[in-house]
């Protein structure tokens, strides 16, 4: 069977749900092959980009992106300046651009393409972004939040299945020193973020009604944790893991007891080494229904991926990679991931 009658067929049946990716909420079981979203730059136009895979579970090797959203309308700056980006429950994909100080909203995530506008955006002298990275929704509680890494700040946006224009945030979660990603545990109301330049993860407790300067709940710091650079994370609740992509150190963390670990607290798995492909490790993406992490090097061509990603430790191989000889995943920077 190819891919396109693979998919074809899948797409008979009823949606089941969306995955959060980049955000560690709702974890409802799924059905689906997955799709994978890449933020790139077109190797043959300059362009920054979003490089769009279906049947993701099964890829390997040398692949063209069956969708690829780019071009003018878009509303992307030059590389590198997408953030991060995650594909919600509402079937809506949010990309935070840090050339436009904006956050760009497409939908559906799961059919768009092409050089075309964003459904909604949040863009505007009202809207604070300087430099905005991670971004987690709650869609139960229908909340955007997103991390500013130059304002030392998370803003909060309500309604946000429907926000749109130049409307500034609800709430700040102030003094958080240079936010990187975030990860949100939706049905605790907890805010996990990479904070202080990726040298500590603060979790932060009823996030969807703190405002103003706001102190951590947890801290989980110091030299047994490994942080340099910590720069993804994510959350898979179900099995009670926190995994880490940490730049400096070239690997993936993986965090045991995600509910209640503080302090100096050490990797249960670090997965580095020669063998891993890893190399200023950049971002991950969780598939929660196989247990599969996939994995971008900053600036890399290639998508690496772990099977029993709660169990991978050491210098291990990748699984299977995802490549394109024509440069269509040229310079890498961040991946969701959905089970649809």
């Amino acid at each position: 069977m190819t891919r396109t009658t693979g998919w074809m067929l899948v797409a008979g049946i009823a949606l089941a749900a969306l995955l959060l990716a980049g955000c560690g909420g709702t974890e409802t079981a799924a059905t689906g092959p997955g799709m994978l979203f890449v933020s790139v730059e077109n190797n043959n136009t300059g362009n920054e980009a979003v490089a769009i895979f279906e049947m993701a579970s099964a890829l390997s090797g040398d692949t063209t992106p069956d969708r690829y959203l780019e071009g003018a309308q878009t509303g992307f700056q030059a590389l590198p300046n997408i953030g991060n980006h995650v594909a919600d429950a509402d079937n809506d994909l949010y990309l935070a651009d840090t050339g436009a100080d904006a956050i760009f909203i497409f939908s559906p995530a799961t059919s768009v393409t092409g050089n075309v506008a964003p459904s909604r955006k949040l863009e505007g002298t009202n809207v604070p972004l300087t430099d905005p990275r991670g971004i987690a929704v709650d869609t139960s509680l229908d909340i955007l939040y997103v991390a500013d890494s130059w304002n030392n700040d998370i803003y909060v946006w309500d309604n946000a299945a429907t926000v749109d224009g130049d409307v500034g945030p609800d709430r700040t979660l102030a003094g958080i020193p240079v936010p990187k990603d975030i990860a949100l545990d939706q049905a605790n109301d907890r805010l996990y973020v990479c904070a202080n330049n990726g040298a500590e993860i603060r979790v932060y407790n009823s996030a969807s009604t703190r405002n103003g300067a706001v102190t951590a709940d947890r801290t989980i710091s110091g030299a047994d944790t490994q942080f340099n650079s910590a720069w993804g994370i994510e959350l898979d609740l179900s099995r009670d893991r926190l995994y880490v992509a940490n730049r400096n150190t070239n690997a993936i963390l993986a965090f045991n007891n995600v509910g209640t670990m503080d302090g100096n607290v050490a990797p249960l798995n670090d997965v580095s080494g020669v063998a891993t492909g890893i190399f200023y490790s950049m971002d991950i993406a969780l598939d929660r229904e196989r247990d599969h992490i996939y994995h971008v090097n900053d600036w890399g061509d290639t998508v690496r991926v772990w099977h029993n990603a709660s169990g991978a430790d050491g210098n291990l191989a990748p699984n299977r990679t995802i490549s394109n000889s024509a440069g269509l995943l040229d310079k890498s920077r961040a991946l969701s991931f959905i089970s649809q």
